[in-house]
């Protein structure tokens, strides 16, 4: 019992980390892609 309350209880926490995580790598992958695109398109 006490370790399921502990699992409940981190895995709000893990959830929400691994979400700005992801977010934050779909923010640099854009970023990249769009640096790319300014480059070939002002070649």
């Amino acid at each position: 019992m006490k370790i399921k309350k502990i699992v409940d209880f981190s895995f709000p926490i893990l959830g929400s980390i691994s979400i700005q995580f992801g977010a934050i790598i779909m923010i640099k992958t854009t970023q990249i892609q769009l640096n790319n695109f300014y480059f070939s398109y002002f070649r």
